[in-house]
């Protein structure tokens, strides 16, 4: 599946002070989940209990935690992430 995006460029300024353009989004093919929901939290991307790690990578698993998982911490076939 391939994804079309508005091409947007960005100013940002680095820790040294010096201003960079991001490069543009313009093409992505791989695959892709819809979310079929209004207004998500970013508290729903990632629940806070998981941010207290030292690391700051291997968050992918906690990822929609509270929507991928039931009550009872099993996963929820229905939610589209846990699909294959």
């Amino acid at each position: 599946m391939e994804l079309y995006v508005p091409l947007l460029e960005f100013n940002r300024k680095r820790s040294d002070g010096q201003k960079t353009a991001m490069q543009p989004f313009r093409k992505h093919t791989g695959k892709v989940a819809p979310l079929y929901r209004a207004n998500i939290d970013t508290d729903q991307i990632i629940p806070k209990q998981f941010l207290k790690r030292i690391e700051r990578t291997g968050f992918g698993e906690f990822l929609f935690n509270d929507w991928r998982c039931s009550a009872t911490g099993e996963a929820d076939p229905g939610f589209v992430l846990n699909q294959p």
